[in-house]
């Protein structure tokens, strides 16, 4: 219990900071798609970061139903493994938080000292936004 007070405290910290080069905030109301990769991969080629799922844009925690959470954590785990979307494995953080009564999820992102791509391409963080470097 300590560790989820912990926990939920340092992430309300994060996301009130607002989005940035080293947060992101995305619904994946629908489940992960190709920008949620992206943002992995532009944070591992830069100083790392924190991504939050099922948070919208002005850091309102709007939550993930409980099909939602299980899917996203497994495909996130998935696909950041070494198994050919990306260069080489990333090894984020996933924790399944709640925020103002709403399943949310937490990414962490780790600096990679070499940098990747995903699905062949390298990404980099400007702002708040990723592009293809």
């Amino acid at each position: 219990m300590r560790g989820e007070i912990s926990d939920a405290l340092h992430a309300i910290t994060l996301i009130a900071r607002g989005e940035g080069v080293d947060i992101e905030f995305k619904l994946a109301s629908a489940g992960v798609h190709d920008d949620v990769f992206e943002t992995v991969c532009s944070f591992a080629n830069g100083r790392g970061g924190d991504m939050f799922l099922g948070v919208n844009d002005h850091g309102q925690a709007v939550g993930l139903s409980r099909e939602a959470l299980d899917g996203i954590k497994r495909d996130v785990k998935q696909a950041c493994s070494a198994n050919g979307l990306f260069t080489k494995a990333v090894p984020v953080g996933i924790r399944e938080l709640v925020l103002n009564r709403h399943h949310i999820v937490h990414i962490q992102v780790p600096r990679m000292r070499h940098g990747v791509a995903y699905k062949g391409c390298r990404y980099v963080r400007r702002g708040d936004a990723d592009f293809k470097a």
